[in-house]
């Protein structure tokens, strides 16, 4: 399923976003948005083997599991999932099976582009990436299992799953916090959703009994979660709750256009959508930046890993798609429910806030319409921009080209 394939699959958490667009202003005040053809450099995936394949593309239901990240300020890892071909059949405790999928690593120069090392991991799940930490390490996350990995590339440690053990148990989601070193993990089975909190740094897990919506969004110390309203008359919500503590909520939408957590930004803020404003907010509800959204052009969702942040969440940037009404859209005929057009969304526009200034300082702007994906990183310094579409890895410098 692909990157915007599942943003329409959870429309109805998110009606009030996907009627929204980044007001004008957001982007007039940058001077000369980026192209494309601006990178600083470029890297072809398939020198690494890279081919599309239905299994890379099925990690974008699961959009905490990024495929493209920076170890540090100097290192960018793209990644990519191939699909094994076997033949003949053999058990799963078979020691001679070759498991179906491998994700492959390219460890990339972030100044030239070169390639630094590589890595690679046997997978049964195409549910499977890397998940870089703040203090330089970085973890593989495969459902059932985490293993641990020095800034080098040495092993440092492996942590299986109790909750992901057992028939009939799958991954129902995972969110992980902007430091990396927590991960919320949830297994559904026929006896109902369990949560295991990862850890890391410490590599312990602590799993229990939940009610966590699907798009939860976590920081090391807290847990933001979406209420949709249960009928019209009520409002959306955004509860807020310490790992295991009371749930209280710190946004509120009253007229019914909306209230989504997006994502965190740092332990201390994160970033929303309510009413038709793009909001930054304190843990306590506080709110210290707003945006207004207007004109139905663009969509901002939460699913996708549409947003990235640097390290404290001193900037982000937001990916926004070309919305099911403009005409930069892919339609299928006959490929949507009761036979009328699919649509399939198109990457519009990458945007980059500075919370100091606030100010948007840098906009990259997609102007080819064949282009179906744009996941990005901001650098943990949040001076550079990584994004990789399709098989391609490209470079921008993060320059302040506000006219404010």
């Amino acid at each position: 399923m692909s990157a915007a394939a599942s943003i329409l699959r959870r429309c109805a958490a998110c009606a009030a976003i996907l009627s929204a667009t980044i007001f004008p202003a957001a982007t007039q005040s940058v001077k000369t948005p980026a192209k494309i053809s601006d990178s600083v450099w470029t890297f072809d995936l398939a020198t690494q083997g890279y081919t599309p394949d239905p299994g890379d593309a099925f990690r974008a239901q699961i959009p905490a599991l990024r495929k493209i990240s920076f170890l540090n300020n100097s290192t960018v890892i793209a990644t990519f999932i191939e699909r094994v071909t076997t033949t003949g059949l053999h058990r799963r405790d078979d020691p001679n099976r070759t498991p179906p999928f491998k994700l492959h690593a390219v460890f990339l120069d972030a100044a030239s582009g070169h390639v630094q090392r590589t890595q690679s991991w046997s997978s049964d799940s195409s549910e499977i990436g890397v998940i870089p930490a703040a203090d330089g390490t970085y973890s593989v996350y495969e459902g059932n299992v985490v293993y641990k990995f020095s800034a080098n590339g040495e092993p440092a440690g492996e942590l299986r799953i109790p909750s992901a053990e057992g028939s009939g148990v799958g991954i129902w989601a995972a969110a992980v916090s902007p430091t990396g070193k927590t991960i919320l993990s949830q297994y559904r089975s026929d006896s109902g959703v369990r949560c295991e909190w990862i850890r890391t740094d410490a590599m312990t897990t602590n799993g229990e009994a939940c009610q966590i919506p699907e798009n939860a969004s976590i920081s090391d110390v807290e847990i933001a979660a979406h209420e949709s309203r249960k009928k019209q008359t009520d409002p959306n919500k955004i509860y807020i709750s310490k790992l295991g503590g009371e749930w209280k909520p710190i946004c509120v939408s009253e007229d019914g256009s909306g209230c989504a957590v997006a994502d965190f930004l740092s332990d201390q803020t994160m970033l929303a959508y309510n009413a038709g404003k793009l909001e930054v907010l304190q843990n306590d509800g506080k709110k210290t930046f707003e945006q207004v959204l207007t004109q139905q052009i663009e969509v901002a969702s939460p699913d996708a890993g549409t947003v990235s942040s640097s390290r404290g969440g001193v900037r982000f940037g937001i990916l926004l798609w070309n919305s099911p009404f403009s005409n930069n859209v892919v339609r299928t005929p006959g490929a949507g429910p009761n036979s009328e057009s699919g649509v399939t969304l198109t990457p519009k526009r990458i945007a980059v806030l500075d919370l100091e200034t606030k100010k948007w300082i840098f906009v990259l702007e997609n102007k080819n319409p064949q282009l179906h994906e744009m996941d990005f990183a901001l650098s943990p310094n949040g001076d550079a921009l990584a994004v990789k579409s399709e098989g391609t890895v490209r470079l921008f410098h993060v320059t302040d080209a506000s006219t404010q």
